[in-house]
């Protein structure tokens, strides 16, 4: 387990979404806030950027848009309860669907999040 300041160390930023020319991460956590994030399987289904009013393809979504176009790696951290995280390791973007969200009255994305799978060589490859 980390805690809050050992994944701020790592992910940069106190916004869900971290998008730079050299890193890619997000937090995450499941019913701890108003962002409805769900799991199917090793899926995760992750809710974008916006708590108010129709999201937009700016800012953090656009930045995990760029990530499943260009498939890039996408580190998560998940929030297990307050000052506890979960480092779930790097991810692809898989989907990214704009859908209807009738209980909050507006449009969100839904980005589909799966584990990056390693190779044994990659996994097991000697420090230098």
């Amino acid at each position: 387990l980390l805690t809050w300041r050992e994944v701020l160390s790592l992910h940069g930023s106190r916004r869900g979404i971290r998008v730079t020319v050299a890193h890619a991460s997000l937090l995450l956590d499941f019913g701890l806030s108003r962002y409805v994030n769900r799991r199917d399987g090793q899926r995760i289904h992750y809710e974008g950027e916006g708590k108010r009013g129709d999201q937009t393809p700016t800012g953090g979504n656009a930045g995990l848009l760029e990530c499943m176009e260009n498939k890039r790696a996408l580190r998560v951290f998940e929030r297990i309860r307050p000052g506890q995280w979960y480092d779930r390791g790097d991810h692809k973007v898989t989907a990214a669907i704009y859908r209807d969200a009738p209980t909050e009255q507006r449009m969100v994305f839904e980005f589909t999040l799966e584990p990056r799978i390693s190779t044994p060589l990659q996994r097991h490859a000697p420090q230098s």
